[in-house]
């Protein structure tokens, strides 16, 4: 049986593709869902699914990099933040049996203001932000998974090594500002570090090369590379 994420057989044995879009998106893409028929047959699905999944991850990936959602390094900032704010141990599910009951009943308050799935019981479209401070509650901080992005090494990075001259920091700001700004248009995506490969790179090194001189493409390259190295 074909089984390909986000793909159902419909009423009228039609393979198709349905995808709701993240709450917070659901404004800036002007949908609320992403629908398409792949086709009636098995083979006509699998070769449509690929480029039409590929489109949809781009397009949500992209609402992420103009800042309508955050990255899970940040999430988990928010969840810290929390955490602090009302005195919780973040290594545990709770110190003492009134914090435990306490987080239990927050979990709980975030889980039920959401439509539940009538077939598995999970909430339906619940935020990353809610999710990873249910996850949190339940089970700890480090349970949360924040893989930094390209877009958390860049605010790290000059965050930690800002040019004390203002002029200076100006032109930091401009110059790295560049090269993150085209490695999130030639990637289509804001990756995780570990998920940047190889041929990612050569990508962008060949697209900094279409337009500019080799010496000019290395100094940018060399900026990111000492982010991503950072």
């Amino acid at each position: 049986m074909l089984m390909l994420k986000h793909v159902k057989i419909d009423a009228n044995g039609r393979y198709r593709y349905r995808r709701r879009v993240p709450q917070p998106l659901q404004a800036t893409l002007g949908i609320t869902e992403f629908i398409k028929v792949l086709g009636k047959t098995e083979r006509e699905a699998i070769n449509a699914y690929g480029p039409y999944h590929h489109f949809v991850e781009r397009q949500i990936a992209m609402g992420k990099i103009s800042g309508d959602i955050k990255s899970p390094m940040e999430l988990l900032e928010d969840v810290k933040t929390f955490f602090q704010a009302h005195g919780l141990d973040q290594f545990s599910d709770g110190r003492t049996e009134d914090e435990r009951t306490s987080r239990d009943a927050k979990a709980d308050e975030i889980i039920f203001s959401y439509h539940l799935d009538p077939d598995t019981g999970h909430p339906e479209d619940m935020t990353a932000g809610d999710r990873a401070l249910v996850v949190a509650l339940r089970n700890g901080i480090e349970a949360v998974k924040a893989e930094p992005t390209i877009t958390d090494a860049f605010k790290i990075y000059l965050k930690e090594n800002v040019n004390p001259d203002p002029y200076k920091r100006d032109q930091q700001v401009t110059n790295f500002g560049r090269i993150e700004r085209e490695a999130l248009a030639v990637w289509g995506a804001d990756l995780p570090l570990t998920k940047i490969t190889r041929q990612d790179a050569k990508a962008l090194r060949d697209s900094l090369l279409a337009r500019m001189k080799p010496s000019s493409a290395k100094r940018q390259m060399n900026n990111i590379k000492a982010v991503v190295a950072f």
